[in-house]
């Protein structure tokens, strides 16, 4: 799957949110091969990467099928009440 393949398929899979879509590339010091990186990313989700565009929509995709209740703002750290 190319670039435009993938940002067109998060764009659908966002059904009009915010998403955002990037490519990294690292290249070894040493020569070795060329490290690539896949993520996606729609609002109120969680980032998924992978090696390949597949991998990582395939990760989006899993996570809108199941999606996970998000804890608030206000729970996110433990108060004196949360541990007495």
């Amino acid at each position: 799957m190319r670039f435009r393949e993938a940002q067109k398929e998060l764009a659908k899979l966002a059904d009009g949110e915010y998403h955002t879509i990037t490519r990294k590339t690292t290249s070894p010091s040493d020569g070795a091969k060329l490290i690539a990186e896949c993520s996606v990313y729609i609002h109120g989700y969680s980032y998924h990467q992978g090696k390949t565009w597949e991998e990582a929509l395939g990760g989006m995709r899993e996570e809108l099928r199941n999606p996970q209740p998000k804890v608030p703002a206000s729970k996110a750290e433990p108060t004196t009440e949360d541990i007495f």
